[in-house]
């Protein structure tokens, strides 16, 4: 994930330099202040989600594995939201 969201992050900042250069409107401008903010609060969703969903499994056997296919499907949901980004 981390090649991938480095990848749009550049993408991010040169769109804003773009957006800067021609004067266009603040919608689009500050791309990697807007992607910034979306990672923190996805790293905050994924944490808050995840224990959520191993709290079901009330410590048994199961619960570490239930939360690492968690975090395995919604980060996987997350890399291709960022690919279509690009």
């Amino acid at each position: 994930m981390n090649t991938g969201y480095a990848a749009v992050l550049a993408k991010a900042k040169a769109r804003d330099q773009s957006a800067k250069e021609e004067k266009l409107s603040p919608l689009y401008q500050d791309n990697e202040k807007k992607l910034i903010a979306s990672q923190s609060a996805f790293d905050t969703y994924i944490k808050a989600e995840c224990d959520r969903q191993a709290y079901f499994a009330a410590g048994g056997t199961g619960a570490a594995d239930l939360q690492m296919k968690c975090e395995f499907d919604i980060l996987k949901s997350r890399i291709e939201a960022l690919k279509k980004s690009e």
